[in-house]
């Protein structure tokens, strides 16, 4: 353990932390471990061995004695490392050794160190005086240092300095601090100029981020970020004169290219740019050189890099016939891309909006006329279909069904996960409407009439022909079939206990569909009612406790 750390450790910490080898050694083994460090002058080992033994020690008096050893070893460590430092040529392993000794004398002052004990004829207060001098001595030879760096503005070594000086004391004087705090300023401006230089400089502003440089290296020499952004504005300037010598030569030769070097030139170094006029020469070549790039863009399906370069011809020149109908061409390209996207995403309402949009822009889009087309005949044939299947049920005509079929057919055809999300497959796959039979709320609406009109039987048959229709789960078919059932087993002359049954097993169906569904009183008489009611009460007698439910152990323990 480094002694710095060691002499930091409070006394009870110091004991836990040794409880481990307390169970391998005795107190006594370390005890004499200690001794035999101690009369060795190896006092770091002694204070660890003696720390060890208080751990292991139970016996009060012997506690007593290990303590007293203890302080005597801390003690005679501090003399050491202030003779040590003393004697060191090396101003960086005095700072070590008065810095850790530091840290007993701290220790003294607030009196963990009691007792007195004599080195030499002097008192170890006297030790501990003599070392706080060595430190204040030597934080005054640091302090000039540290000022000489200042005034040359070596701020990385002088917080170096001031490092070192804080190792030796916290507390350090003001003049001390102050240097610090200039350094501090120091630095934090010249970063800050370095910092609006870069940002000068990403935002091509080159002049601007040369001075915010040349300000940054004047307040803090050296700083690696101003060197590196003056090498980046060189690097900047070899490379604009690169690009403008090659868009010089195509110039000569082919229009179109140098239009492209000269706009890199300037994106490299616009400042430069300026003063040599490249704007000038690019507005001069811009337009043929944009109409190539724009038909090719949009003849490559880039529609929107050709929508963008018809727009600008349109600036260059706004009575340009080829410009505006590239211009339309491109954004009609872009819209169809969009409506198509909506189209496979499956929202046809609005791909066909933006489709619409799309034919608008140009009326030769032919691939937006296509879609559109295609949604127009689906269309066509779900609503003929619809209007042949509702004829179908209102007319009980199974040859208008079967047309409907057909146009069905036709629409799953031309999309058929449309036709699934639209909710149409049944309409195909439910037989070969030789029997067409009356919705299910046709249905249920009957039954319920059969019902109040005190005709269970009709009722009865309404109702299970709907459940035919639809299959189970139909809370209010199946509670009114109950009810129907237990009308006919209560009221229909002598009371019927195989129909009462059969109404309890549909409100049982009711209720496991929906636990909390209630039967209206004013449609159902309170016998029918009760009979739910206790239908009801089985149903929740019979479901398991979960405060009874054997628990489960976790796994893995």
């Amino acid at each position: 353990m480094p002694i710095t750390r060691l002499i930091q450790l409070p006394a009870t910490f110091l004991l836990l932390s040794c409880l481990a080898f307390a169970q391998s050694k005795s107190a006594k083994d370390y005890a004499n471990s200690a001794k035999k460090h101690f009369k060795a002058r190896n006092y770091q080992e002694a204070v660890q061995d003696y720390g060890r033994a208080l751990a292991a020690e139970t016996n009060a008096k012997r506690l007593e004695d290990y303590r007293k050893e203890l302080l005597k070893s801390k003690q005679h460590l501090y003399r050491q490392l202030v003779d040590d430092a003393a004697a060191r040529s090396s101003r960086q392993a005095k700072i070590d050794m008065l810095s850790q000794a530091r840290q007993l004398g701290i220790e003294h002052t607030e009196g963990k160190l009691g007792g007195r004990f004599v080195f030499g004829g002097k008192d170890f207060r006297e030790i501990v005086s003599e070392g706080r001098k060595a430190r204040q001595q030597l934080i005054a030879e640091i302090g000039k240092d540290l000022q000489q760096e200042v005034d040359q503005k070596n701020f990385s070594v002088a917080l170096s300095f001031y490092e070192d000086a804080e190792k030796l004391d916290s507390e350090l004087s003001q003049d001390l601090a102050e240097l610090k705090n200039q350094v501090d300023r120091q630095m934090n401006h010249g970063r800050q100029l370095a910092r609006d230089a870069w940002q000068a400089l990403q935002a091509k502003q080159h002049e601007l981020a040369n001075q915010r440089f040349q300000e940054a290296e004047q307040v803090y020499p050296g700083q690696e970020r101003v060197q590196e952004g003056l090498r980046q504005i060189q690097k900047d300037v070899s490379e604009y004169q690169r690009r403008k010598s090659r868009a010089d030569q195509l110039n000569q030769a082919n229009q179109i290219e140098a239009v492209d070097a000269y706009r890199a030139a300037l994106d490299v170094h616009p400042d430069m740019g300026k003063a040599d006029n490249l704007s000038d020469r690019i507005r001069d070549l811009e337009f043929r050189h944009k109409r190539a790039l724009a038909w090719d863009a949009y003849n490559k399906g880039d529609y929107i890099r050709s929508q963008q370069d018809f727009e600008t011809l349109r600036h260059l020149d706004p009575n340009d016939e080829d410009a505006r109908s590239g211009y339309q061409k491109s954004r009609s390209m872009l819209k169809f891309l969009e409506g198509k996207r909506h189209w496979e995403d499956g929202q046809y309402q609005t791909a066909r909006r933006i489709l619409d949009e799309a034919v608008g822009l140009d009326g030769d889009n032919v691939k937006a006329r296509k879609l559109l087309s295609e949604d127009d005949q689906y269309r066509k044939q779900v609503k003929e279909g619809r209007r042949l299947f509702s004829k179908s049920q209102k007319d009980r005509n199974p040859q208008d069904c079967q047309r409907a079929i057909q146009h069905f057919l036709q629409a799953r055809g031309l999309n058929r996960s449309r036709f699934e999300n639209d909710g149409l497959a049944g309409m195909v796959d439910g037989g070969d409407c030789q029997s067409v039979i009356p919705l299910p709320y046709d249905m249920l609406s009957a039954g319920l009439d059969s019902y109040l009109a005190g005709q269970p039987p009709e009722a009865i048959g309404h109702l299970k022909e709907a459940l035919d229709y639809i299959g189970d789960g139909r809370v209010e078919i199946h509670a009114l079939l109950g009810a129907a059932y237990c009308f006919s087993g209560l009221f229909q002359g002598t009371e019927d206990s195989e129909r009462l049954e059969m109404g309890r097993e549909q409100f049982r169906l009711a209720l496991q569909a929906d636990p909390e569904y209630r039967l209206n009183e004013s449609l159902f008489s309170p016998r029918i009612r009760r009979i739910f009611e206790q239908v009801r009460a089985e149903l929740q007698a019979a479901e398991p406790d979960p405060s009874q439910a054997e628990a489960v152990p976790p796994e893995n323990q």
